[in-house]
């Protein structure tokens, strides 16, 4: 008999399309910040994109929290055929549990 377990926590940010695409069309002069305030992100013209920095902060795009759990079984069975002298059949069966 062989078991086995794992739990999985995973926090994934919201990173929207267009990432790259931002990184690569906000000039190195865009402030990041309105009117220089951290609690406020720029917000650039369409032509620039979106701000990189706000895309990339949790607490300004969010995120995903994924908990999985696994839980396998697995039994194997062999028989010695009586008949045939060094004849086995083995059988064996998993049991895979998502939580």
């Amino acid at each position: 008999m062989q078991l086995a377990g794992i739990t999985d926590v995973t926090k994934a940010q919201h990173l929207q399309h267009g990432l790259y695409d931002s990184l690569w069309r906000n000039p190195a002069t865009q402030p990041i910040y309105a009117n220089d305030d951290p609690g406020f992100y720029y917000n650039p013209t369409l032509l620039y994109g979106k701000n990189t920095v706000a895309q990339t902060t949790e607490s300004a795009s969010g995120y995903t929290l994924n908990k999985n759990n696994l839980f396998q079984g697995g039994v194997s069975l062999t028989y010695d055929v009586p008949a045939i002298d060094g004849l086995k059949a083995k059988v064996f069966i998993i049991i895979t549990i998502h939580g």
